[in-house]
């Protein structure tokens, strides 16, 4: 529902770290690339997809040709887990603001938790930060983001470099690296990639992409359809 300056989304809305998300998927490897959304996005995504269910929720967002645009979202997040039951909200909240080509922007993610497993009670609480800016003209995407994330049972930090150039014939390069420095028992990780992807007017799309994820060199090949 469009309302004189904002939108309102009810039912099951994409949470606004996804909906303006300064940055694409990591990566042209498009299962590693959607794993690190719940860290530099939303884990109610995440969660979705693992369990092939919709969250239900509601979205606020700004409109308009305002430099500064706002987000807020609450979804609930529960996920499913073996003998017994969890309940979990999800809070976001993105500002950005753009200067010529460049685009500054903020997110906070605060996740709620309470839920039972197996006879043991657990509840946790974290608040995510995520910071970025986003250079974007004639083609080219230049663009980093910092992260703070805190989901109750996972503290991860994250610096993420990204490069991008379209050709303007359905040709684009992308490459990405990240510094992943896990402080729960996984230790520090550099992840990189580098792919190239070809668009038709149609909608078809061929991807190609190497990279290295973990302790782990992938390359990928994907064909696709965008609808």
């Amino acid at each position: 529902m469009g309302f004189d300056g904002f939108d309102l989304r009810l039912g099951a809305p994409r949470p606004v770290s996804d909906t303006m998300a300064l940055l694409p998927d990591f990566g042209m490897y498009r299962h590693d690339g959607k794993n690190l959304n719940q860290y530099e996005r939303s884990t109610v995504v995440y969660r979705a997809g693992r369990a092939d269910q919709a969250r239900a929720g509601l979205s606020l967002q700004s409109s308009g040709d305002s430099p500064f645009a706002w987000g807020l979202s609450l979804h609930d997040a529960g996920r499913y887990v073996y003998d017994g039951k969890e309940s979990a909200y999800s809070l976001e909240a993105v500002g950005q603001y753009s200067i010529g080509n460049f685009t500054l922007s903020a997110q906070f993610v605060q996740l709620e938790t309470d839920g039972n497993e197996a006879g043991f009670s657990y509840e946790t609480s974290g608040l995510s930060t995520v910071l970025g800016l986003r250079y974007a003209a004639d083609g080219l995407v230049l663009g980093l983001t910092r992260g703070d994330v805190d989901t109750g049972a996972e503290e991860v930090e994250f610096t993420r470099l990204h490069a991008g150039y379209e050709f303007g014939f359905g040709l684009g390069l992308r490459g990405d690296f990240m510094r992943f420095e896990d402080s729960s028992g996984y230790g520090d990780q550099d992840i990189w990639s580098l792919g190239a992807v070809y668009s038709l007017d149609n909608g078809v799309y061929f991807e190609a992409g190497t990279g290295k994820w973990l302790d782990d060199k992938r390359t990928s090949l994907t064909i696709g359809y965008r609808f």
